[in-house]
């Protein structure tokens, strides 16, 4: 098939066009677009350091223009908006909004911590509850986020957020401590009341209670019907008192302590009934006729209170009531006894006093004072001693005129003194009288009898002269004991005891310890060295013992005790000295 169109066939001739050199044009467009490329890069230069001056600007202004705390808590307590520096259309203006805004911010971060702070401060001082706290601390950080909500809702629920966190964590450290707190308060006030039931409510509750229910006398349906059906009994009172108090215990109390204290509760039951019985035995006026009825189980016939008592308990326990009736009842006896014991000490003691008075009334110097008291004290002594009383008087009868003996009677002189050797003396004040008014002791005598019985009768004066005793080794009773008599430890303690009935007689501040501590060495020497005298005399006289000896087997009667005494008080020195014996002995 033929080409629809015929195809051109070269000639192979070449088309030759003129050559034009541009090279300049190229060099010279080159050329101005490096400037334009140069231009362009420092204008870039140029408006980003613009730029960096109006951020750093910008920031720099908006720090410094932010408002200031007073500011911020004026617009949040009067709810008014503030005028922030800065716009949206610049940089600087970008910027020192931003500026503002953080600034703004963290001033009133500042400022809701320190209102939290005072918020919780209040709390704790005042107890506060936590609700209150959280609608306080609610309050305090959505009113401050209202500030910055027109301005920059996003910083404002930023902060609200944040603070919220901070708030939320002061909240809980603080509910925390307050409802530990109120727990601890809610147990305590609990046993507090718990305390007070079982140790004033129990016993009043058995006190008055009713023991049991009344029958009446009829039955009905083969039931015992009561007269009053709203009578509570003692029991029944105790077991809702018990339920009640339970019931009411606060939480944090274990398992463990509610069985404790339920227990201790019957416990307590039981003490206060055996407290109910022994004090009702105290205060009846016939305690025996209460044991017995308990002892024959005669409850029925028993006070209301002692029957309340027994209907608390049960088994065993009654028969440990009956036992506290039985011991409340001898211990009764027992303090009976008691008391009659101290009304009499208390009457003989009262006795020694008008005893005393009576001496003063006999030592006046003007017979009519003297026997006016002295017959007021036997007045006196009627109500006491009738029987001393009337002694008293038929001794005043023999010397109506209080009359007095020039000298003492030799014999109860003796036995007077005699009785002031012992370290008890058994004189009495109303003996010494009887004998001053039977004029058997001169009036002279009669006073240092008098004042040296006064001293003997004072307990820091016969301690200390008690020791003097103890020091010197003299017996405690030396009647018959004509060898402890003659001895030098004897008559020491005597002249000890004469110095300290002078003592207390010239000195008002006289302290028997204390004059003894001072003074007994001295009159111990002076004892001893007097003694020593003495036996060196004696033993020399008798040459020796064996000698001493041959004369008391050849003496008789007196003569042979004396020298019997002098051989023991000879034998008694050389036991207990040294460097100083008697020799030949």
């Amino acid at each position: 098939m033929a080409d629809r169109y015929q195809r051109y066939k070269t000639k192979g001739l070449a088309l030759r066009m003129p050559t034009v050199d541009f090279s300049f044009e190229k060099t010279r467009s080159n050329n101005l677009a490096g400037l334009s490329n140069s231009l362009d890069r420092m204008a870039e230069v140029f408006f980003r350091n613009a730029t960096q001056t109006a951020k750093i600007e910008g920031a720099e202004y908006g720090a410094l223009n932010a408002p200031t705390e007073k500011q911020l808590l004026d617009a949040s307590e009067s709810n008014t908006e503030l005028d922030f520096v800065g716009d949206k259309d610049t940089v600087f203006g970008r910027y020192a909004r931003t500026a503002t805004l953080e600034a703004t911010s963290d001033k009133l971060t500042l400022i809701a911590k320190e209102k939290i702070a005072e918020v919780m401060l209040d709390a704790k001082v005042n107890d506060t509850s936590p609700t209150e706290v959280s609608k306080q601390l609610d309050s305090i950080t959505s009113g401050l986020s209202d500030v910055l909500d027109n301005e920059s809702p996003v910083t404002s629920k930023k902060f609200k957020a944040t603070m919220g966190i901070y708030a939320n964590a002061e909240y809980k450290t603080y509910a925390s401590k307050y409802i530990t707190d109120k727990q601890k308060e809610l147990r305590k006030n609990w046993v507090l009341n718990y305390e007070n039931v079982l140790t004033n409510g129990l016993p009043k509750i058995i006190q008055s209670g009713f023991p049991k229910a009344i029958p009446s006398d009829i039955t009905k349906d083969g039931k015992t019907v009561y007269k009053d059906t709203n009578i509570v009994t003692t029991k029944q009172i105790l077991e809702t008192q018990k339920k009640k108090l339970l019931a009411s215990m606060p939480l944090g109390f274990s398992p463990s302590e509610a069985l404790a204290y339920e227990k201790r509760f019957d416990d307590h039951v039981l003490q206060s009934a055996k407290d109910v019985v022994y004090d009702s035995i105290f205060r009846n006026q016939d305690p025996r006729k209460i044991v017995d009825f308990i002892e024959n189980n005669k409850l029925d016939k028993l006070p209301i209170a002692i029957q309340s008592a027994f209907s608390v308990v049960a088994g065993e326990n009654k028969a440990v009531l009956k036992k506290i009736a039985k011991d409340a009842y001898y211990e009764n006896l027992d303090n009976i006894e008691k008391n009659i014991s101290h009304n009499n000490i208390v009457r003989e003691n009262t006795i020694k006093t008008l005893d005393v008075n009576a001496s003063q009334a006999l030592l006046n110097p003007n017979p009519t004072e003297g026997l006016k008291s002295y017959k007021s004290i036997i007045t006196q002594m009627f109500k006491l001693d009738p029987k001393k009383a009337n002694e008293m008087q038929e001794i005043l009868n023999q010397n109506p005129s209080l009359k007095y003996a020039p000298n003492s009677k030799s014999s109860i002189f003796d036995k007077v003194s005699l009785a002031f050797n012992e370290k008890e003396v058994i004189i009495t004040q109303a003996t010494l009288n009887k004998y001053l008014l039977e004029r058997k002791l001169s009036k002279s005598d009669y006073d240092t009898f008098s004042k040296n019985l006064t001293a003997r009768n004072n307990t820091e004066f016969n301690r200390a002269l008690a020791d003097a005793r103890s020091r010197l080794k003299v017996p405690v009773s030396i009647l018959g004991n004509s060898a402890v008599m003659k001895s030098w430890q004897f008559n020491t303690l005597k002249d000890i005891e004469e110095g300290m009935y002078r003592a207390r007689r010239d000195d008002v501040n006289f302290v028997a310890s204390v004059w003894l501590e001072q003074n007994y060495l001295a009159y111990k020497k002076n004892g001893e060295v007097t003694e020593l005298d003495i036996l060196q005399e004696l033993g020399g006289d008798y040459l020796n013992k064996d000698n001493l000896n041959r004369l008391i087997n050849l003496a008789d009667g007196e003569r042979k005790t004396e020298l019997i005494d002098i051989r023991a008080r000879i034998e008694s020195w050389n036991a207990t000295q040294g460097n100083t014996k008697i020799k030949g002995y």
